[in-house]
């Protein structure tokens, strides 16, 4: 299974880069990943919004 590593850590991740450890996700993980993906600064209260709502879909619905 492929990896990245971040902030000092590795996780493991889909083919497309997706978490396979859900628990594994925390907010310096999601900054770790947009600054990775290009995302410069700190991540927005704007940003916040989707990424706490897409989290909880996923958690209620088992899709995204």
């Amino acid at each position: 299974m492929p990896t990245i590593e971040l902030a000092g850590k590795t996780y493991e991740v889909d083919e497309d880069g997706f978490l396979q450890e859900l628990d594994k996700w925390s907010e310096e993980f999601a900054e770790a990943y947009a600054h990775a993906d290009g995302i410069e600064g700190p991540l927005t209260e704007e940003h916040w919004k989707v990424i706490n709502y897409l989290r909880g879909y996923y958690q209620e619905f088992g899709i995204a």
